[in-house]
């Protein structure tokens, strides 16, 4: 019996809330109407504040309940389930997900789009969708000796405290002006023809290159910060790291973005002793608005402020009207 038990942590702890309209094991039982006693073994006995069980041996299911949660917010709701990234569960976990709401008619996720998107990920990746004191995470990752060598983990909770964001992720997404996420978004690579995903070389100099240049431009003058002083090993590293991805880059948008990042680094490197502040160095501010880019739409991260000036975003705009 398989049992995907990972990003235990919090979640072990968070024993939250309850359901204003039936308790746990009621939920349950409506929900195991679908299901023969076959699918369902349980680690317990289901009573109204916890059920926890694995279901067609494959997925494991686990809900609780709180009234607080630490002392703080309404009654609440927690469910997290966990098992193979693999088509054919796609009906089980649609309605996992429906079992986990309080109200699965009135929230307006669209359940199916959303777990057909999590299973269907190409690169290890999370999901945050959220709506009025519902959030959901999805999550997909690697995982040794199952045969589709990924699985997928799903949290959900409700009444989470305003001051509260158990997902972080989600707050960046309201700070970005969303109220709701209800449903995927387009799959980016995808539009422009990049259905097997890019390279992990490249997955990885986006990654990296975001997080360094926006480093600079946030803390590279903070005398008291010594980490961004040596700028030259950063161009000793990235120029030839850029050079790699640029040898397995196949999407021409891409390439171009790429050798733009590529000639600016050289520059860089170049005039050393004249940049005066990094902060205001026109170079390393172009640097961080094409990783912006290539975060959000080669890696799907919507929770990064896009600047849509890179060559790849122009294509995934260009995709978008043609649809």
């Amino acid at each position: 019996m398989k049992k995907y038990l990972l990003i235990l942590g919090l979640t072990a702890a968070l024993l939250t809330g309850c359901n204003n309209n039936a308790d746990v094991e009621e939920r349950f039982q409506a929900f195991a109407t679908d299901y023969t006693p076959q699918d369902i073994s349980h680690h317990n006995t289901p009573n109204e504040g916890k059920v926890e069980f694995d279901l067609k041996d494959e997925i494991y299911v686990r809900q609780v309940t709180r009234d607080t949660f630490f002392d703080k917010g309404e009654m609440q709701l927690h469910t997290r389930f966990s098992g193979p990234a693999n088509k054919e569960y796609i009906d089980d976990y649609v309605a996992i997900l429906k079992f986990s709401m309080e109200a699965p008619d009135e929230t307006g996720f669209e359940f199916e789009s959303m777990v057909e998107d999590i299973v269907e990920q190409k690169m290890q990746s999370n999901e945050y969708y959220f709506i009025d004191g519902t959030q959901i995470r999805m999550s997909n990752y690697p995982i040794r000796g199952y045969e589709a060598g990924e699985a997928i983990n799903v949290t959900i909770n409700h009444h989470l405290p305003e001051d509260m964001y158990y997902f972080d992720d989600v707050s960046k997404l309201e700070e970005l002006g969303m109220d709701h996420r209800l449903k995927p978004h387009p799959r980016f690579l995808e539009l422009t023809g990049n259905e097997d995903g890019v390279h992990k070389t490249i997955d990885g100099l986006i990654s990296r290159g975001y997080d360094r240049m926006n480093g600079y431009i946030e803390h590279g003058d903070d005398k008291d910060i010594s980490y961004y002083k040596r700028l030259d090993k950063t161009l000793e590293s990235y120029i030839p790291y850029t050079e790699q991805a640029l040898e397995v880059a196949e999407d021409e948008a891409l390439k171009k973005d790429l050798a733009e990042t590529h000639e600016l680094l050289q520059g860089l490197e170049e005039n050393l002793e004249d940049i005066d502040r990094y902060a205001e160095n026109e170079s390393i501010l172009r640097l961080a608005e094409i990783y912006r880019d290539l975060n959000y739409y080669v890696k799907g991260d919507i929770t990064i402020e896009k600047t849509d000036t890179t060559h790849f975003a122009k294509k995934v705009k260009e995709a978008q009207q043609n649809e």
